[in-house]
């Protein structure tokens, strides 16, 4: 028979170790109430058996009670340290998004800031006129010749802007057909395909004998292209190579019919 005494002060030490095992795991309100509940009734059982002399029996499930509870919280701690690990890495990557979303800012003001500057620099250039009084027609050609320049450039947005004016100012010059053409090349050079094939159609509809036809129509086609719309520009190129056969850009089209696989 083991001596009541020793039995009853070692239940109370693994007791005591037991509890501060689970309540230096206890992250949450809820386990720490399981917690104090499997202690109180671990501690009553003490109580009971430092009343009278256990069992062998008795003190080898107690034991075998006070083993698995520290069993489960060693297990319940390594689940809260694999979640803190989850919540590092999902801040680590929350970072990094911030991080790139304040680069994307940065850049969109730093288009805003070259826009507005090309705004001032046409400003700048624009003929002089008044109201009621018809622009110096002398000046059409620098103003085209300016917007032209601005493409030649890189300088899409502002080429745009040039042209577009050059277009309300002299709708009906000799260069008013380049410069709807030149508008839609600046949306392709931009990759703007939708931009670009209005810009396009509009051309086609409104100049249908320009000598620019044959290359508005591959632009078109190839926007087309660029936007999935395989469809429309297969008929567009079929199109460029029927009305004008014998044009440069006729050969182009045959060339990317092929890559397509479609017959002309």
């Amino acid at each position: 028979m083991v001596p009541r005494s020793s039995i009853a002060s070692s239940a109370v030490v693994k007791s005591g170790l037991v509890a501060a095992l689970l309540l230096i795991g206890c992250s949450s309100s809820g386990q720490l109430e399981s917690v104090q509940t499997q202690l109180e009734d671990l501690q009553a059982q003490v109580v009971e058996l430092s009343g009278r002399t256990p069992t062998r029996g008795e003190v080898s499930d107690l034991e075998t009670r006070l083993s698995g509870e520290s069993e489960r919280q060693i297990r319940s701690e390594a689940d809260i340290l694999t979640e803190i690990r989850g919540l590092g890495e999902k801040l680590v990557e929350l970072e990094a998004q911030l991080r790139d979303s304040s680069y994307q800012i940065a850049r969109l003001s730093d288009q805003v800031e070259e826009t507005r500057v090309e705004i001032k620099a046409l400003a700048a250039v624009r003929p002089a006129s008044t109201e009621g009084r018809p622009i110096d027609i002398s000046d059409h050609e620098t103003l085209y010749q300016t917007a032209y320049g601005d493409f030649k450039r890189d300088k899409y947005r502002l080429a745009i802007l040039g042209f577009r004016e050059y277009m309300d100012a002299f709708p009906t010059s000799e260069l008013a057909d380049n410069a709807l053409y030149w508008t839609g090349e600046s949306y392709y050079a931009q990759r703007l395909f939708s931009q670009a094939i209005d810009t396009f159609s509009d051309f086609l509809v409104r100049y249908p004998v320009s000598e620019k036809v044959a290359s508005a129509l591959l632009r078109s086609a190839l926007s087309h292209l660029e936007r999935g719309d395989r469809e429309d520009g297969v008929r567009q190129l079929r199109e460029l190579v029927k009305e004008l056969p014998s044009s440069a850009e006729a050969g182009v089209a045959r060339q990317q019919l092929a890559e397509l696989e479609v017959r002309d």
